[in-house]
């Protein structure tokens, strides 16, 4: 959020300062607009991520407007690799990239995981 915010600040400042106000006005609700969606966004977003570990299975649901299901067998899992940072070790995080047989791309990439559904 701090990143999008003074990456629109160093365009921002001179349109407030020299904008005629009708201009200002419209670029101010624009941006407020901008910024409100990304704050709902971004919670949102994290919050509908879900990955569950059954028996057989492992199951990733995630999407706010748009839902997508992902379950990978056991059996398909060729690699696993945990990657964590500094900054992540510190926060107890880590990313997981489960590796399939059968497909050339990642399939599953669980970034956090601390939520599990029932």
């Amino acid at each position: 959020m701090l990143g999008i915010l003074f990456g629109v600040l160093t365009w921002y400042i001179p349109v407030l300062l020299f904008a005629p106000v009708i201009v200002t006005l419209g670029v101010s609700l624009l941006i407020l607009a901008i910024l409100i969606f990304i704050a709902y966004w971004i919670p949102e977003y994290y919050e509908t991520m879900r990955y569950k570990l059954t028996a057989n299975e492992i199951v990733r649901r995630r999407g706010v407007w748009f839902k997508q299901t992902g379950i990978v067998p056991y059996s398909r899992i060729t690699n696993i690799d945990t990657t964590q940072g500094p900054i992540s070790r510190m926060l107890g995080i880590a990313a997981l990239k489960i590796q399939t047989a059968g497909y050339s791309r990642q399939q599953t990439r669980a970034e956090m995981i601390h939520t599990v559904w029932s």
